[in-house]
């Protein structure tokens, strides 16, 4: 293994093709926004960022079988060509594709996404975060993709016996062993042209400006924005979302319908808002799972340090003390679940996003039937850009 410290990073060779693969919960979505705005800026230092949108997730969708969010628009071939049009540009010095579902992929996609975009220089890029501070993170991110599975359920099948066969269970591990992850993308890439980097939860920075050094671009362009970008959700606005979609699982109501009124009405207007100051955040781990947590962390640190990848930061810094710290583990006398309140001003917000997402349904159902809307808004806009969807 080669260690450095952020500092010590350096711009890859002219001609590289950096692949960002997440994987998801590990600040993607803000760097890709950072990416997306700054795309004629860095196209000025001879990085190609290709787009036109913050990920190419329809793109990716078409040319090598990637997920598109469960009822939204189709994936694109037309839009798969031409991201390898800009791939292809000859006059980059370097190019940067970054997907968190590249964190997901199988052997043969990885093989794929190798080919395809890797060009004659592929170096992969993907983050290691401590798994007590993932795992809440990444169990509302299900939720906002439909899971309708309490936090203690998700946890006991997360936790539990290795399950591939089951896809709560490989949904987390496949992105998030990231042994497994390194050894199957330094298969295709060889380990010289991997780096794992060691998330920093106090420094939200970290990422960008390691991704700025590997792309021999100024320091700070991609610093993050004020803007507010996928935030995870509050314990009371996951619980709302996880009783909604259960609403819906009931009901059996169409995929396009929960697309439109769900991921791009209710969560939407919870992620792009402030999170209200007074609203509760996912409770502590239970008692429970501290243990296998720990085991798994020390596995995690071994297992890199004998992979002969390049690892930026302190693996260290991914291990569990056996006796957890103050408030990470949930205390006997705890209140239980049922006792949570959702604030009003949540309740408004979802529905508040649950009404746009109505009215846009409504205008893009009678588009689709080549009706007008009579009572469409003008300040509505009935084509919302899917990059905030959960995947």
């Amino acid at each position: 293994m080669t260690r450095l410290a952020p500092g010590d990073v350096g711009p890859l060779p002219a001609g590289s093709h950096l692949l960002h693969i997440g994987p998801q919960k590990t600040g993607s979505t803000a760097l890709q926004w950072s990416l997306h705005r700054q795309r004629e800026e860095l196209a000025e230092h001879g990085v190609v960022y290709p787009g036109p949108g913050v990920r190419p997730r329809y793109a990716l969708g078409a040319g090598l079988g990637y997920s598109t969010p469960r009822g939204g628009r189709q994936a694109s071939r037309r839009a798969w060509r031409r991201l390898l049009d800009q791939i292809a540009e000859p006059t980059a010095r370097l190019v940067c594709v970054s997907h968190e579902a590249f964190g997901r992929a199988t052997d043969a996609q990885v093989a794929e996404t190798v080919a395809s975009l890797g060009g004659d220089r592929p170096h992969v890029l993907m983050v290691a975060r401590r798994y007590d501070r993932l795992l809440p993170s990444q169990w509302q991110q299900r939720v906002k993709a439909r899971m309708t599975l309490s936090y203690d359920e998700w946890l006991r099948i997360a936790l539990g016996p290795p399950a591939p066969d089951n896809p709560v269970w490989r949904n987390i591990w496949v992105p998030h062993d990231s042994v497994a992850l390194a050894r199957r993308w330094a298969e295709a890439v060889g380990e010289d042209n991997l780096t794992v980097l060691v998330a920093d939860e106090r420094d939200r920075t970290l990422l960008p400006s390691v991704v700025e050094r590997m792309l021999g671009v100024p320091s700070g362009l991609l610093a993050p924005g004020d803007q507010i970008v996928n935030r995870s959700l509050s314990y009371s606005e996951v619980e709302l979302l996880r009783s909604v979609n259960e609403h819906f699982e009931e009901r059996g109501f169409a995929d396009q319908r929960y697309h439109r009124l769900v991921n791009r009405g209710l969560i939407r207007a919870l992620v792009t808002a402030d999170r209200y100051p007074e609203d509760p955040p996912i409770p502590p781990l239970p008692a429970w799972a501290w243990e296998p947590l720990v085991v798994r962390s020390r596995e995690r640190v071994e297992g890199l340090d004998r992979l002969g990848v390049r690892v930026v930061g302190d693996t260290s810094e991914l291990a569990l003390a056996d006796d957890p710290p103050p408030g990470v583990v949930a205390a006997p006398a705890d209140e239980p679940p049922g006792s949570l309140r959702i604030p009003l001003v949540v309740v408004a917000r979802a529905l508040e996003g649950l009404v746009d997402g109505a009215v846009r349904d409504r205008a893009q159902s009678l588009r689709a039937a080549g009706l007008d809307d009579p009572q469409q808004p003008a300040d509505v806009d009935v084509e919302v850009d899917d990059d905030l969807d959960a995947d």
